[in-house]
């Protein structure tokens, strides 16, 4: 009891023991000027960024890749263990820290 009212107070709220859950795999990645994608079991998709967005950074366009990828499958992944894999540092620094330091890529991933 006593660890309980030490801890609970400054509980965070995130589980580190999740129940046992099916993980899904969800592949990303987006291009400096081109474009961006995603595979997501069988599935799979491609898409232009979209002209106002081409100025924005690298670390931007992997996160509308993301989003573009929730948008969707996002009904698949209803209880079941997500892992997004991308090949983008700060991107997956920010998905492990859930923080986001650059304010228009909050603001996208906001939208």
């Amino acid at each position: 009891i006593n660890w309980w009212s030490t801890f609970s107070p400054a509980w965070n709220g995130i589980l580190l023991l999740s129940p046992n859950r099916e993980t899904l795999h969800i592949y990303t990645d987006a291009s400096g000027s081109k474009g961006a994608g995603g595979v997501f079991d069988s599935l799979w998709f491609s898409t232009k960024i979209p002209k106002r967005y081409k100025s924005r950074d690298i670390q931007f366009k992997e996160f509308f890749a993301i989003i573009q990828a929730i948008r969707r499958w996002g009904r698949h992944f209803s209880g079941k263990h997500i892992v997004f894999h991308v090949d983008n540092q700060a991107v997956d620094s920010s998905i492990r820290n859930l923080s986001i330091r650059s304010p228009p890529t909050m603001n996208l991933v906001r939208q």
